[in-house]
């Protein structure tokens, strides 16, 4: 049902307003009963620049309908009365929305005066409301007396994407964003729209954070635009299970009967006969082409997918090229009173030592939480630098008791910049606690950089 919003802005002489009142429709000629604006300030939304202007809050989010306004009544001051004023809106207080310009009919300055009917919002979906006259009828100030807008409460909800995938979850269907307002999904690994619900592949959207934006037409003719934020973590990280591996394979036709149950690519053209079997979970990747040939069958229960999309399996480290403007979440380990301080500089991580233990591990370098399955081979592979000649270790093992290390390699820095890689095949199934740390506690005190380190199946 709808309801009358009274906006009424009165800066002294309230007795006289309610006095003036008893005819609903009428409006006082008090000068004091409205609004006046004498001098300029900045205005709220951008782009008005210093101006005369008002400012509503109604304290929640409202659809806006039929308006009532009142210019100031004073018969002494018509001329102050606003002629000409831009109107915005907001749900936010921050993003602005046009609605259009208004003109005022000057009032009479007579006891009868009921003003003038304002426009009809449409439903326009508002909580903030900026009136900005620019325009007057020749006098030194502007001003108008009152404001009516019959309202409803509005059901946009809240805009809000709760989904925290990993990169190898699948496609996500069916997501719903809490507004239901007939508008379009748009951002990475946004892949269908409809009846107000998006499906999302967090393997197109690749890690990290991602922006999802919705947008919709309101019934004031304004678009409206709302986001919110999608993270995608790496397969290998907390709670997400390791890539699978790719077969690199240079035959372009897969014709086994059945074939063969995996995930392919790195053919420039995947040709595929034959059958999938039951049960069966099979993904081509081909690199320019997938050709399904005519006696191609998938059987009941199976799973096959096929798209141009590279096979390449991602970084199971976070951040590994420091890009994300923090070394977060790598972390120093201190041990015994050593000393060490981590920072970021020119995009690569900075560990400065200081009170050498002699022990490698009292200072590690590292990242944990990720996952790796027992007997599959990892490639870990870094860039690394220090402020003179120093040997330190790479590790990759357990980050809770036993302990248990599954590699480990003797390096040599210089001041130059150089590239290292080292296997790791863990000999058990570890989730959530795989370590990749760089040993500094045996090493002279000094200063070390570390860049573009890479974990992959």
């Amino acid at each position: 049902m709808n309801r009358i919003l009274y906006i009424i802005i009165i800066l002294v002489g309230t007795t006289a307003w309610v006095s003036a009142q008893c005819c609903q429709d009428r409006h006082s000629t008090n000068a004091h009963d409205g609004w006046v604006s004498c001098s300029t300030s900045n205005n709220p939304v951008a782009g008005q620049g210093d101006s005369h202007w008002i400012r509503y809050d109604f304290g929640q989010v409202y659809d806006l309908h039929e308006s009532t306004f009142w210019n100031l009544n004073h018969p002494d001051e018509l001329a102050w009365n606003v002629k000409r004023a831009r109107i915005h809106y907001s749900l936010n207080g921050s993003t602005w929305t046009f609605w259009g310009v208004l003109n005022f009919p000057q009032a009479t300055g007579q006891p009868n005066y009921e003003g003038f009917q304002g426009p009809d919002f449409g439903g326009a979906r508002a909580r903030y409301l900026v009136i900005t006259p620019y325009q007057n009828y020749g006098g030194s100030c502007f001003g108008f007396g009152e404001m009516r807008i019959n309202t409803e409460p509005s059901d946009i909800g809240t805009f809000n994407v709760n989904v925290n995938p990993c990169i190898n979850d699948g496609v996500i269907y069916g997501l719903d964003g809490g507004i239901n307002a007939g508008g379009q999904y748009t951002g990475a690994g946004v892949i269908n729209n409809y009846g107000d619900k998006f499906d999302f592949d967090p393997d197109g959207a690749g890690p990290g954070s991602h922006t999802i934006t919705y947008q919709y037409v309101e019934a004031g003719g304004g678009l409206v635009t709302h986001t919110a934020t999608i993270n995608v973590k790496n397969c290998g990280s907390a709670g997400c299970l390791p890539c699978p591996p790719c077969q690199n394979t240079p035959q372009p036709i897969f014709d086994g009967d059945p074939i063969l149950n995996g995930t392919f690519a790195d053919a420039p053209e995947i040709n595929a006969a034959g059958k999938v079997n039951e049960a069966y979970n099979i993904n081509f990747r081909g690199a320019e082409a997938v050709v399904l040939n005519s006696d191609f069958e998938v059987e009941k229960n199976s799973v096959f997918l096929a798209e141009i999309r590279d096979c390449e399996s991602v970084n199971m480290l976070i951040n590994g090229d420091f890009s994300a403007g923090t070394v977060d979440p790598w972390v120093m380990e201190l041990h015994q009173g050593a000393g060490a301080v981590l920072t970021r500089e020119n995009g690569a991580a900075k560990v400065v030592t200081s009170n050498i233990t002699g022990t490698s591990w009292h200072i590690q370098f590292e990242q944990y939480g990720m996952s790796m399955n027992q007997g599959q081979t990892y490639t870990l592979t870094f860039s690394a630098r220090a402020s003179g000649t120093r040997n330190i270790a790479m590790a990759v093992g357990r980050h809770n008791s036993p302990w248990n290390g599954y590699a480990y390699s003797n390096i040599t820095l210089t001041n130059q910049w150089q590239n290292f890689s080292m296997q790791v095949t863990p000999d058990e199934n570890n989730i959530n606690y795989v370590r990749v740390s760089a040993r500094l506690g045996d090493a002279p005190a000094g200063t070390y950089w570390f860049d573009n380190i890479v974990l992959k199946p």
